[in-house]
């Protein structure tokens, strides 16, 4: 939050001078204070040549600005808004739509500016996307600085902008634990504060110069810091600390490698802390990507994110409120507002005020009247069950809107999803969620009830949900026993096919972006191997796992699981619905990830062969299990090749143990793809570095008897050659000698490559596009899929936010729901880097391992963060971090995120078998019947309706995927 983020006068109303003018010209004033520009006639236009243009044109009747771009150069378009407020904070809301390539699309003022490269939207679309934007002015305003402005810069096409609102907004922070407020991005756990300013997403940044420097202030109110430390990341920055805002001193400048600032001793306190950041070179605008700070807090311990709320200024000269505070309770999860009702006028005035939470009404206050000239405290208490970018409105029936606060909830505060069951046990509360679901550690049990523990799968497949208990006595062990479970048949579902594990949670220190916040997140899902604890006010959540066989019969089973706490024990109904339908051992959607066979033996103490081959079985199974291919499935049996010595081609290659062992895998896990490797000649480290004749030859010769082996063996649709990662434009010569050398001399071989982009140049050369799932284009890929090319995606520390990712601190159904989108557009594979990169880049060489569990964001040399969970779906056994000596041959602890994938690649499954189903009964059907069963096969709005709005909560998905079921049941039937 650019130019200090607490303002000593944050709590004050804001007062917006604007320029007359602008009313005469489509600028109106709204009844909250806000200013609507659309398309007014004062919009200064300007290109910098005739391919690069702004123009006022109308769309739907709307006044729209369209920017076109060439690609190489820029357009924008100004319009005067009067002075801003110095310090003052707005919310600048709009719509826009682009057409073509990605490049910069620039909003902001001259002191601020949001470039829409973080937002990376490739998918060209008539869905309009709303943004709204929320920045603050410098407490120092240059002359001229009072307009605001837009366009295009780099960009290749159009970009259509319209319906912009420009609102004095004023930010107050919640108060927690009675008098300590925390904003957004704040946090104290314990006695720790944690604070993440401008929160890293793709592209994101804040500049500032040596007239307007940043500076950052924190204070708690009647608190104190010790032992305070920064880490910074940025560029071209002066970094002075102060504890009183007066007086500075310079405690460094901005690290390649990541390395903290100390600003307070273990021993030494302050009552705030002051950050100001200027330019090291004066000519150039510092850049600000995010800073981390944590400092230990004196007095009561308090376990709780912040939430900032933008508070719309009302016309004081009518009827209104004024919102004085606003608390959060962390074990209710409840906000509690408290507004003065304003009476101006000359007669009594009643008000009736109610909370709207995006239109829904949540509570009301008691009615009260107010006296002439006079003002009445009004309290609304009320939980804010969804989560997002939420309105609040209070509101009055004959009044109309007084008052409009927003704010951004994370996804791990949802209280919407998840049912209660019953009995409980003495001491809990009973509940379930979604596998696809955050249980927040502290977060009530919901009030929707269920009868039973319910799962629902088809045949040869495996289904997960969370259990959970919520402590409400001293803390007490748990323990979930399964039994059998018998159908109306009279079948039996054997208790040991059901899987108990704990789910854990981590406490996350640095969001990745502006979805998650600071906090514990669950994630690892480890066996359990006793009772577990359950604490009062917190969730123990347990995930139950069940795998029906092939053969399993349909039907609904039921029966009960013995449930321990404590001294009690209780009978939990449970209910499984097998459908009528089986799924294949080899799923239809391609999905492969890294297995890393140096750090599970590192970690897992493994000397011999047979230790780490028994290991890595095990993460085998894992994979097999939730469908998704490794890219090597035997590293111990790779073929045996012998180079000649004397400068010959006679490349001598053993096959024998690599084709046993991976047609034992192959056989035993059914896996779909997996990486070809063709060794290069000794000397040689790329494909594409120059080759004597001689290496040449041998390169020949070897791959040429690679291509054999997989044609001989009918494997040549499951290898695949995974050529290039991520080529940017100075490697795309070297790309090109690669591909050419696979293609002269094993033109049979699969060849993939992940670009950033479809690029024309290898075309004719690749089989397989693997792109980020952001960097999606219809037209593109369609020409792909006319061409016969297949067509993958993938998601790594990009994209971020609004789009579905990989990422611990995003929603829990963000990589179910990906391969949904996966199925809407049509996608033939998911790609995952890697699923064990446990490793610590920033104490390279060597890549040593650290402790996933406590620090589970992986960061690379310069100390930049990749994302909480990127390249890490798997855990190692907790066992690995403790100390030993002897190998730990204990099987892998699976991740949430990695069931989400396995469920989400199952859902697509069901689409695929309807699809099926419906083709070859098709005939049987009358015309309503096929146009029922046709709209199924389409993925619903209220899942996902493009790559970046989707539903956050697993419930609109798995209602739809029960729809399937049911369809397939029936079209089986007829």
């Amino acid at each position: 939050m650019p130019y200090s983020t607490r303002n000593n006068k944050e709590n004050e109303p804001m007062n917006l001078s604007i320029d007359n003018r602008l009313l005469r010209h489509g600028l109106t004033v709204l009844g909250v204070a806000s200013a609507a520009l659309a398309g007014a006639a004062d919009w200064k236009l300007s290109g910098s040549n005739e391919w690069n243009t702004a123009k006022q044109t109308m769309s739907d009747g709307v006044p729209e600005l369209l920017f076109t771009g060439s690609g190489n150069g820029e357009s924008e378009a100004r319009l005067r808004t009067g002075r801003f407020r110095p310090g003052g904070w707005y919310a600048l809301d709009f719509e826009f739509s682009t057409e073509l390539k990605f490049r910069e699309w620039p909003v902001g003022a001259p002191f601020v500016e949001l470039p829409f490269r973080r937002e990376e939207l490739w998918e060209p679309t008539a869905v309009r996307r709303h943004v709204t934007w929320r920045f603050q002015a410098p407490e120092t305003l240059a002359d001229g600085a009072d307009f605001l402005r837009c366009g295009q810069k780099d960009h290749t096409g159009s970009v259509r902008m319209r319906n912009f609102v420009l609102r004095p907004v004023t930010p107050l922070a919640a108060t927690v634990g009675g008098d300590t407020p925390l904003r957004r991005h704040e946090a104290i756990f314990g006695n720790t504060f944690y604070a993440n300013e401008d929160v890293a997403t793709v592209g994101r940044r804040t500049e500032f110069t040596a007239e307007n420097p940043l500076v950052l202030r924190y204070a708690l109110p009647g608190r104190k810091f010790t032992g305070a430390k920064l880490h910074y990341n940025g560029s071209n920055t002066r970094i002075e600390f102060s504890r009183d805002g007066v007086n500075y001193t310079v405690i460094g400048e901005h690290r390649e490698n990541g390395a903290p600032f100390r600003l307070l001793g273990e021993n030494d306190s302050s009552a705030a802390l002051h950050l100001r950041l200027t330019p090291l070179d004066p000519s150039m605008p510092g850049r600000l990507n995010h800073t981390r700070l944590s400092a230990a807090v004196d007095g009561r311990p308090l376990h709780t994110a912040g939430r900032t709320f933008f508070v719309e200024s009302a016309d004081r000269t009518k009827p209104h409120l004024s919102l004085r505070k606003i608390g959060f309770d962390p074990e209710t999860m409840r906000c509690i507002f408290t507004l003065d009702a304003v009476n101006p006028g000359q007669t009594p005035q009643a008000f009736r005020i109610a909370l709207r939470d995006n239109g829904t009404e949540r509570a009301a206050a008691d009615a009260v009247t107010v006296a002439p000239q006079e003002c009445e405290t009004v309290t609304i208490v009320s939980t804010l069950p969804e989560t997002g970018e939420r309105v609040l409105t209070f509101t009055d029936p004959q009044l109309g809107t007084l008052l409009r606060a927003d704010t951004n909830l994370p996804v791990i505060d949802d209280l919407a999803h998840g049912v209660k069951l019953k009995p409980a046990p003495a001491g809990a509360e009973l509940w379930s969620a979604s596998s696809s679901y955050h249980v927040n550690r502290r977060r009530p049990a919901p009030e929707a009830e269920a009868e039973a523990l319910a799962l629902e799968l088809a045949r040869n497949e495996s289904a997960s949900r969370q259990l959970v208990l919520r402590g409400t006595g001293p803390e007490q062990p748990a323990e979930l026993l399964p039994r059998d479970l018998v159908s109306e048949s009279g079948d039996v579902l054997p208790a040991n096919l059901f899987d108990v594990r704990l789910v854990e949670y981590l406490f996350i220190t640095n969001p990745t972006d502006e979805t998650g916040t600071t906090g514990f997140w669950t994630d690892p899902a480890s066996p359990v191997s006793g009772p577990a604890a359950v604490r009062p006010g917190e969730n123990t959540p347990l995930l139950v796992t069940v795998k029906t066989a092939p053969d399993t019969p349909a039907g609904l089973y039921r029966g009960n699981f013995e449930l321990k706490l404590g001294a009690d024990a209780v009978k939990l109904p449970v209910t499984v619905r097998v459908w009528d339908f089986a799924l294949p051992d080899t799923l239809s959607t391609t999905a492969t990830s890294e297995l890393a066979p140096r750090y599970i033996a590192e970690l897992q103490r493994l000397g011999t062969d047979a230790e780490k081959r028994e290991a890595y079985n095990r993460y085998l199974k894992l994979f097999a299990d939730s469908h998704v291919s490794p890219y090597d499935p035997t590293p111990f049996d790779h073929p045996a090749v012998t180079w000649p010595e004397d400068g010959s081609d006679e490349v001598k290659i053993d096959f024998s143990a690599y084709k046993r062992e991976l047609e034992r895998v192959l056989s035993t896990y059914h896996f779909k793809r997996f990486v070809i490797s063709i060794p290069l000649p000794p000397g040689i480290k790329r494909l594409s570095d120059p080759m004597t004749p001689e290496q040449e030859a041998q390169f020949a010769s070897a791959a040429r008897q690679y291509e054999r082996f997989y044609e001989e063996n009918g494997l040549l649709d499951t290898g695949f050659v995974y050529t290039w990662d991520e080529p940017h434009v100075n490697v795309f010569p070297d790309a090109d000698r690669c591909l050419d050398r696979y293609r002269k001399y094993a033109p049979k071989l699969k060849l993939m490559m992940t670009p950033f982009w479809v690029q024309e140049r290898w075309r004719p050369r690749l089989d397989i596009w693997a792109f980020l799932s952001n960097h999606y284009v219809d037209f593109t890929a369609d020409a792909c899929r006319r061409k016969g090319e297949e067509l993958w995606w993938y998601v790594c520390t990009g994209p971020r936010a609004p789009y579905t990712t990989g990422f611990i601190d995003h929603g829990g159904a963000e990589f179910r729901t990906w391969l949904w989108q996966t199925r809407r557009y049509d996608m033939a594979g998911t790609l995952y880097w890697s699923s064990t990169v446990w490793c610590d880049a920033m104490k390279a060489p060597g890549y040593p391992a650290r402790n996933v569990y406590e620090t589970p964001v992986f960061f690379n040399e310069s100390g930049n963060e990749f994302g909480n969970g990127d390249g890490l779906l798997v855990y190692p056994p907790r066992a690995a971090y403790e100390p030993g000596t002897g190998p730990l041959l204990s099987d892998p602890v699976t991740s949430l995120r990695l069931t989400a994938w396995r469920d989400g690649l199952e859902d697509v499954e069901y689409f695929k078998i309807l699809e099926k189903a419906l083709a070859e009964k098709r005939s049987k059907l009358t015309p309503a019947e096929r146009k029922q069963f046709e709209a199924l096969l389409e993925v619903p709005a209220d899942v996902a309706v493009s790559l970046y709005e989707y539903n956050k909560l697993p419930d609109a998905l798995e209602r739809h995927r029960a729809k399937l079921a049911r369809a397939i049941e029936r079209l089986n039937g007829k």
